[in-house]
């Protein structure tokens, strides 16, 4: 089928994709409890709900993407292009070979990659490090959204994983996709992904993660440990302890000796998760700046719909129903204990920081963040004001919060 056919065809697997964005009801906060939950260890409470049922991902939205997918299938038909007029990236996924990598940031900015190669995304979603604002990031950019399922531990629960990857086959048009989640660098998608992708994730400060954490679980009822929290039996700083127990320190997402499974399960140090961000992750940003990392990554991506940026933050949408305020600060000591407790994670958060300024450096990104960073500014402050509208009906809240259950 000639490729003029093919693109007929666009308009018809573009339209679920318009309700697939409707439907996206992730949550920062709801994914790190239902993360919670999953794990197995004896710090764990018993679970008052099923597991499954809390981290299920949208399977109307997958099964939309299902759709959309095997219209392009058929579509493509049977005439593959030749390997020939293939890039390296789809003639080394057409046969039984190595996963394909990753690109990598330089690639990205000195424009090495094809457009149609930056089709697909994976989001290596560490918790509390701003997922959801990611998740929409991309999503208002076209992309629609594959869950990571813990039921499966995988992204094809409702996707036949042959027919997600076999477009790039045939180097037929595909639409695009971002695969987003609570996994770990030493996922088995990262070896066997037989397409041309983008690795991106999010950082942020070891004791931002704790003190967001502990508000969190002051705001829901059915996050772990929270009984214990807002009566008082379980502190802050046991609650960390507790977390680096369960799920490990932020530089163990980035662990690829693991078995692949939510917990760490890898013997990678510090130096060596550093290694694995700084060579496979394609590009990364920080929490405390996620307008930036928004700005530089649509530069890097072409995206066209950047701002607003709109900042999420699902623990503050929650309802106070403890009466128990949230920490807006760390006391001096709790600050020392963790610095000590969380060392090896500090060290591995500054030196990643440090490559992402020496990488902002380079004068093309300096110039894009200088000429936009004042209108990013202006759409955030006109966007606040704009949430912070009263609800004329009820005093209490705010006329566009979110509606919490």
């Amino acid at each position: 089928m000639s490729k003029s056919r093919v693109k007929k065809r666009r308009p018809e697997s573009r339209a679920p994709r318009r309700k697939i964005r409707k439907a996206r009801k992730s949550s920062v906060g709801a994914a790190t409890s239902r993360l919670s939950r999953a794990a197995a260890t004896p710090a764990l409470p018993e679970a008052r709900t099923n597991p499954a049922d809390l981290m299920r991902p949208n399977l109307s939205r997958q099964v939309g993407i299902a759709a959309r997918l095997s219209v392009v299938e058929a579509a493509a038909g049977s005439a593959a292009a030749p390997k020939s007029q293939q890039s390296p990236r789809r003639r080394e996924a057409a046969g039984s070979t190595p996963a394909v990598r990753s690109y990598s940031f330089d690639e990205l900015l000195n424009r090495h990659a094809k457009a149609a190669d930056l089709h697909t995304i994976l989001y290596i979603h560490v918790p509390k490090t701003g997922g959801n604002t990611i998740n929409r990031l991309l999503a208002q950019n076209d992309y629609s959204e594959v869950d990571w399922s813990p039921k499966t531990n995988d992204f094809f629960e409702c996707i036949d994983e042959q027919c997600f990857f076999s477009s790039y086959e045939n180097g037929s048009y595909r639409s695009e996709v971002f695969l987003t989640g609570h996994f770990r660098l030493d996922h088995s998608i990262f070896r066997r992904i037989q397409a041309p992708h983008v690795v991106v994730t999010t950082l942020r400060h070891p004791l931002s993660i704790i003190q967001s954490t502990y508000n969190f679980t002051l705001r829901r009822s059915d996050a772990p440990w929270h009984a214990e929290v807002i009566s008082g039996r379980m502190s802050l700083l046991e609650l960390a302890i507790n977390l680096k127990s369960a799920f490990g320190p932020q530089y163990s997402w980035f662990d690829d000796t693991g078995r692949g499974v939510v917990t760490p399960t890898g013997g990678g140090n510090a130096n060596q998760c550093l290694n694995n961000l700084l060579t496979r992750v394609s590009f990364y940003g920080f929490t405390e700046n996620l307008t930036e990392f928004a700005i530089t990554l649509g530069y890097l991506m072409g995206f066209d719909n950047i701002l607003p940026v709109n900042i999420v933050n699902r623990t503050q949408d929650h309802p106070d129903l403890t009466g128990t305020p949230l920490r807006e600060s760390l006391s001096h000591q709790e600050q020392t204990f963790l610095a000590d407790l969380l060392r090896d994670d500090i060290w591995f958060y500054e030196r990643a920081r440090e490559e992402y300024d020496r990488r902002l450096s380079d004068p093309r990104l300096r110039k894009i963040i200088e000429l936009t960073a004042p209108l990013a500014k202006e759409a955030h402050e006109t966007m606040v004001r704009f949430q912070s509208i009263g609800d004329p009906a009820d005093p209490g809240r705010r006329a566009f919060q979110r509606r919490c259950p």
